[in-house]
């Protein structure tokens, strides 16, 4: 296996914090340089780096 995976536990987990995150952070409220968005969207940027297909160009 190489440095990215294709599984569909990573996709399902890449899908699965994207929608936790856009559930908390989508209104006009949300402040972008709070720690939580940080750190939401640092998760949701880890997930997606391990979706080989999202990664094409």
């Amino acid at each position: 296996m190489g440095l990215f995976s294709n599984s569909r536990s990573d996709t399902a987990e890449y899908k699965r914090v994207k929608r936790e995150h856009e559930a908390r952070f989508n209104n006009r409220d949300t402040d972008p340089d709070s720690p939580e968005f940080r750190e939401s969207n640092k998760r949701v940027s880890e997930a997606r780096q391990k979706v080989g297909w999202l990664r094409r160009g």
